[in-house]
């Protein structure tokens, strides 16, 4: 199963290569993308396509930064049912958490998120400590009580929106290179811990379980980055960027002088996911 989806996934990548730089040079005013890594591999393939960056955002009055006590659990949360982070888990319940286990045997494992699978179910209800939360309604509370989200990503591309949200409630995390890429201005050991392998990232993790205090400085860095770069408000400037360099009279000619300053995060967010979809 797996193998074969590795295959699939393959072959797909390498026809949207040939087949996406071509379909965006069909007279398109501008072509956003959530990442600058992502505009930077079609430009490498076009770099006459007129690009602009439209990235995702997180609301803080939603998720605004939490200061209070946390357990010794570990989270990691997302669609459960996607490949990327299904690859992402089993590597967390394979590799990575039963030997931080061995080193702290009183650390949990909480995996969050929707639709998990049957094997998934599985190997979660057969790794010691490791805790299913399907399906939930509210991932707060579990960021909330975790001392560190651990992202062992290896595929996918983007930007990482778990990511962004664990930043803006102050959850310390350890990601990977592919992980962090998205994520314009994240440094590694300033506002996360970028690792590669599975040891550095188990190293990583048990460094923050311990070192509460360098575990609230990354936290508070990285909640200043998405204060800085990644509100609704932001998102909605550059918004407005594109939507001036396309239609330079669009918010003359629709009566309005200025663009509010305050938009709505839930409207906002709805107009950039459907752009970008």
């Amino acid at each position: 199963g797996d193998q074969l989806q590795y295959l699939i996934r393959k072959i797909d990548a390498k026809r949207l290569r040939t087949y996406e730089p071509r379909a965006m040079a069909e007279g398109f005013e501008r072509i956003t993308f959530v990442s600058k890594v992502d505009e930077r591999r079609i430009l490498a393939a076009n770099p006459a396509l007129p690009t602009a960056i439209l990235s995702n955002g997180v609301d803080l009055n939603e998720f605004d930064f939490y200061a209070g006590e946390r357990e010794d659990k570990l989270i990691f949360f997302g669609h459960l049912g996607t490949y990327h982070n299904i690859q992402m888990a089993r590597r967390l319940l394979k590799n990575i958490y039963p030997k931080i286990r061995e080193v702290s045997p009183r650390t949990k494992l909480m995996m969050v998120g929707k639709s998990p699978g049957k094997q998934l179910r599985k190997l979660i209800e057969h790794t010691p400590g490791a805790e299913l939360h399907a399906d939930v309604e509210d991932v707060r509370p579990y960021l909330h009580s975790a001392k560190v989200l651990v992202h062992a990503q290896t595929v996918g591309a983007g930007i990482q929106n778990k990511l962004l949200e664990a930043m803006a409630v102050g959850t310390p995390i350890v990601t990977t290179p592919v992980g962090a890429s998205g994520i314009e201005g994240l440094e590694d050991n300033v506002h996360a811990l970028i690792r590669v392998s599975d040891q550095e990232i188990i190293e990583a993790t048990l460094s923050l379980l311990k070192n509460d205090d360098k575990a609230l400085r990354l936290a508070r860095n990285a909640h200043e980055l998405v204060q800085d770069r990644y509100t609704w408000e932001h998102v909605f400037r550059s918004f407005n960027a594109v939507i001036r360099q396309c239609v330079p009279d669009f918010f003359d000619g629709a009566g309005i002088s200025d663009p509010p300053s305050k938009p709505n995060p839930e409207t906002v967010r709805e107009i950039v996911r459907s752009v970008n979809s």
